[in-house]
């Protein structure tokens, strides 16, 4: 009996860690597409420029709301290109959005 719960939890334990950090990595990756939406409704109220697209100013003026364990991260941002980082605080990897590219992916590794 004990060898039986022993392979199912040897079996279960794996597949739970990974549904977990694909979890991490999903609320991630949606909280980085919001906070895009929001930077495309600024640049939209400022004649195209995303220059003034900031994390504070899309908190508090076009309802960006990020999640409790997400970090996202926008660089100063261009008249033309914004650019935005994302991670879950508790594992998963981190992804980047570039208006530039209009694609939510895997950060590059720093070098």
């Amino acid at each position: 009996m004990v060898i039986i719960i022993g392979i199912l939890a040897a079996i279960a334990i794996p597949v739970f860690l990974s549904q977990r950090t694909r979890a991490q990595e999903a609320s991630a990756q949606s909280d980085l597409r919001n906070a895009a939406a929001s930077a495309t409704s600024c640049a939209s109220a400022n004649n195209g420029s995303y220059a003034t697209c900031t994390k504070p100013l899309l908190v508090s003026t076009y309802d960006f709301k990020e999640s409790a364990d997400v970090t996202v991260n926008v660089p100063a941002p261009t008249a033309t290109v914004w650019t935005a980082t994302s991670k879950n605080d508790n594992g998963g990897q981190t992804y980047q959005f570039s208006t530039a590219t209009g694609v939510v992916e895997p950060a590059a590794a720093a070098a």
